[in-house]
């Protein structure tokens, strides 16, 4: 008997499947795209994590301090956490370290990373960018921080915050 109702089953789903196809993605409409971009273009809040430290030595990277500044004025420390190992081969020959902010960031403000007395990174110009974001369901869209400035060095839909040496 419980051969015959899995088999019962079976014949169901793939019943369902060839009625339903795999059509069960989230097409968006126009207005639901326009809608989400005149959201995104208001967000201003976003998460950093994980940011990358790129062509470093760990001893370079052991101690970042974050400072939070509007303006001129210094309104916030921030830590940040380093990823002591490497997530992969490639990561270790290219001294690729993975840090990780304890709060979010604001794209009106500055972030002024220091590294030592000597080595200082400066994030700014940040923007919220709509993009893509498809799966194996349909369409989907997402609201990064995507184009930044370090120092003097453009980034445009930049997946992660770089900081190379």
């Amino acid at each position: 008997m419980s051969k015959i109702m899995t088999n019962i089953k079976l014949v169901l789903f793939a019943a369902v499947l060839t009625t339903q196809g795999c059509n069960w993605s989230t097409e968006w409409t126009e207005e639901k795209r326009q809608e989400f971009k005149e959201k995104c273009d208001t967000q201003r809040v976003f998460n950093p994590n994980p940011i990358c430290f790129l062509g470093f030595d760990l001893d370079d990277v052991d101690s970042i301090l974050v400072f939070e500044k509007k303006g001129y004025v210094i309104i916030d420390t921030i830590t940040v956490r380093l990823q002591k190992g490497y997530r992969s081969e490639i990561d270790r020959n290219n001294k690729k370290y993975w840090g990780a902010s304890e709060k979010d960031f604001n794209i009106e403000y500055s972030y002024r990373f220091e590294l030592s007395p000597t080595r200082l990174f400066l994030l700014h110009n940040m923007e919220m960018m709509m993009s893509p974001e498809y799966t194996m369901g349909g369409e989907g869209w997402g609201c990064n921080m995507r184009k930044y400035q370090i120092n003097n060095d453009s980034f445009d839909q930049h997946g992660n915050i770089t900081i190379t040496r």
